[in-house]
Parts: structure tokens; C-alpha cells; sequence
């Protein structure tokens, strides 16, 4: 299943460590910066299916810990609303 993950403050970590190890993404967002047309990691959001990712793939350990980074910070939002 496809999972939505957003750049904030208290993922911030390990989105960046994620797109450091996605040769692909990273090289795509340097190439934005030299340009000076990428304006930063605020706001970015990422779309992957960790099932499509070899298990032994290092990416996907990086991917696994940005979604536990994620469901972390929906769970702090969720305790503050109720």
C-alpha cells in the first residue's frame, strides 16, 4: 500500500536521511538547488509502496524509519486534539 509522508519539523531527520539514500531524488533536488528553483524541504511530501522495495534494499530500512517518524508525529496530533 502507497504511503503519503510529509516533511515537518519532527520528521525532518529522517526525510532527508531517506532522500540521501535515493540516488534518484537526491540527485533531482541538488540539480533544483544549483538552480536556485528549490526553495526547501518545507512542505515536500513523498509517495512510496515499501512492497515494492526489495527487503534487503538499504532504502527501504530508511523508508521504514521515516514512516515510523510519521505515524509518531500523527500519534502526537491525534493525543493533543482529543
Amino acid at each position: 500500500m502507497a504511503k503519503w509522508i510529509a516533511c515537518t519539523e519532527q520528521t525532518a531527520s529522517e526525510f532527508k536521511d531517506a532522500i540521501r539514500g535515493w540516488p534518484e531524488v537526491d540527485n533531482l533536488i541538488r540539480g533544483l538547488q544549483a538552480q536556485g528553483v528549490f526553495p526547501g524541504m518545507k512542505n515536500m511530501r513523498m509517495v512510496f509502496d515499501p512492497e515494492k522495495i526489495a527487503p534487503e534494499d538499504p532504502l527501504r530500512v530508511r523508508l521504514q524509519a521515516l514512516q515510523n517518524a510519521e505515524d509518531a508525529r500523527l500519534a502526537g496530533g491525534r493525543d493533543q486534539e482529543g
